[in-house]
């Protein structure tokens, strides 16, 4: 599978790169996620059920086909994919670049899953970090770090 991306050039060095999937069993649900190195010891961690477990408890508790469910920040599409075999649709909100191209292009496979730019906020822009740069679990809206920052899109939940 090939990362798109929406202007036809790549955002991330890795964006361009095209990755094979892996299946990882998830709170009873199997998902299709890329298969890059960067994420493997994260994989080993979501597969033994270390991570979250609440929270798939929750999604599970709380979803149904009446339901859309809105996932701020929705990094590599763990959560939003796995709530896309529950809810009605998923709406997966993503301000860092990396991951954005990645959910676009994993979207696909999850047919109620829309991906929308941007942070949420009040403001029309936002500038964002990459802390451990982009595609990690740490892109912020605080000034820490010295990472490679950005202006994303603000989104409102009225938006």
């Amino acid at each position: 599978m090939s990362l798109p991306s929406s202007d036809g050039q790549p955002l991330h060095k890795d964006a361009a790169r095209s990755f094979a999937l892996v299946d990882i069993s998830v709170a009873g649900q199997t998902l299709r996620l890329p298969d890059l190195p960067r994420y493997r010891k994260f994989y080993r961690k979501l597969a033994s059920g270390a991570w979250e477990p609440r929270t798939f408890g929750v999604l599970a508790g709380n979803l149904d086909g009446f339901t859309t469910y809105l996932d701020i920040g929705a990094w590599i599409g763990v959560t939003p994919f796995w709530a896309s075999r529950l809810a009605k649709s998923v709406i997966a909100v993503e301000p860092d670049p990396y991951c954005r191209e990645m959910l676009l292009a994993l979207a696909p496979l999850y047919p109620n899953v829309e991906v929308v730019e941007g942070a949420l906020s009040p403001e029309t822009t936002v500038r964002i970090q990459a802390v451990s740069g982009f595609g990690s679990s740490e892109t912020s809206v605080l000034d820490i770090g010295d990472g490679e920052t950005i202006t994303v899109p603000g989104v409102s939940i009225d938006s």
